[in-house]
């Protein structure tokens, strides 16, 4: 007798974030829909304040009657665009809210003196959605184990196209959570464990012959969320590694999924003149930038115009640098892996050569010395296995 399947029908179905499991509360009850509305409107707790997405007053109600905005306080709001898109966020500080909540207690059945479970309240789930790094590590971890039983399961299956649709059913299940629970903690490790499990996936789909039609739902899903976050977090001190693995993950689902020329430039905070319409940007890129740009845009056609713009960039930045540049850290690795760089064109590569006085033979001979030094070119990339490789130094 063959074990019944269950499926989920609800993909969006959140555990509500509280101390105790899915299945202790009615059936009835979940905070999907509650989920949604954060979603769907931006609705973050950054640490000093709360905000949202609108463009009128509509949300203010509502977000007042949740968050306990105190009535005096003054709610202000500013015009972003970011990526092509105008939006409105209106926020408040967190101060104008009032954060104490009573949480709602029940009772269940639990050995002989029963036992308290409490919900918190929907302002708090908001602020307790960061969760614990450790914790989050750990879910993740889960997460990652239940993918590879659900891919050993399919490949054990009879592979029927009801078998297909169950799969990308599932994989989009744990996907949605995944997404929702990293966009609270976009830290790098984090970061690295969500790519991973989006690596596994696309590599698993390609390999198994899925229908494009199946796969373009996992694929959209991730590109999207991907989006949303390089739309959150644009190249800065403090956001830039997690971006790279991002943006690197997202090169692996397809050329129907590639950035336009200038939501890539956005990012990176380069711009196009309004009177020339060439790119310029305010200070240097460091070298994970410059070379992850190229190993995203490679040879295409569509990204030329950036691509001119990186190499020039480059040669200026180490110019700039020259004096110090042999004995300087950065200058060096950059300058080793641009002059190997397969997307990096001669002339180019003779003027950085020209930086570090090495004339034609002297540039051919460091060339030929090694074809990998720090960054991983071309098909000496592969994305699984360095994220793999990355596995070893983590805790769960």
């Amino acid at each position: 007798m063959h074990k019944r399947r269950s499926a989920l029908t609800h993909r969006k179905q959140r555990s509500v974030l509280t101390d105790m499991l899915p299945f202790e509360v009615p059936p009835t009850f979940s905070n999907r829909g509650f989920y949604r509305f954060l979603r769907d409107n931006g609705i973050e707790i950054d640490g000093k304040s709360l905000s949202w997405n609108c463009d009128t007053a509509a949300l203010d109600p509502i977000v007042a009657l949740v968050f306990g905005i105190k009535a005096l306080s003054k709610i202000t709001h500013e015009t972003l665009t970011q990526w092509g898109k105008t939006r409105t966020r209106r926020s408040i500080p967190l101060n104008g809210c009032r954060l104490d909540t009573i949480p709602f207690n029940f009772s269940v059945a639990h050995n002989l003196d029963g036992r308290t479970l409490s919900v918190i309240h929907p302002r708090n789930q908001v602020e307790v959605a960061g969760f614990y790094g450790d914790l989050l590590n750990y879910t993740f971890a889960i997460i990652e184990n239940k993918i590879g039983k659900l891919l050993k399961s399919y490949v054990e299956s009879k592979r029927s196209n009801r078998d297909r649709k169950r799969l990308l059913s599932a994989l989009l299940a744990l996907m949605e959570f995944s997404f929702f629970a990293y966009s609270a903690s976009p830290k790098v490790n984090h970061t690295i464990r969500i790519c991973r499990m989006i690596s596994t996936s696309v590599e698993f789909l390609n390999a198994n012959a899925i229908p494009l039609e199946l796969k373009h739902l996992l694929f959209k899903y991730v590109h999207d969320n991907i989006i949303q976050q390089l739309e959150k977090n644009t190249v800065s001190v403090h956001r830039e590694v997690e971006s790279h693995y991002l943006l690197i993950c997202l090169s692996q689902i397809g050329r129907d999924y590639w950035l336009p020329a200038s939501t890539l430039a956005g990012h990176f905070l380069i711009k196009e003149n309004d009177s020339t319409k060439e790119y310029e940007r305010q200070g240097f890129m460091n070298h994970f930038s410059i070379t992850v740009l190229l190993s995203y845009i490679k040879m295409k056609v569509r990204y030329a115009k950036l691509r001119a713009f990186i190499e020039a960039h480059a040669v200026e930045k180490l110019s700039y640098l020259k004096a110090q540049a042999a004995n300087d850290a950065e200058s060096l690795m950059l300058f080793l892996d641009l002059v190997i760089c397969p997307y990096v064109g001669d002339p180019t590569k003779s003027a950085l050569g020209a930086i570090f006085d090495l004339d034609a033979a002297g540039l051919a001979a460091v060339q030929n010395v090694n074809d990998h030094w720090f960054t991983a070119w071309g098909d000496k990339f592969d994305l699984g296995k360095e994220l793999d490789a990355k596995r070893s130094r983590e805790v769960y």
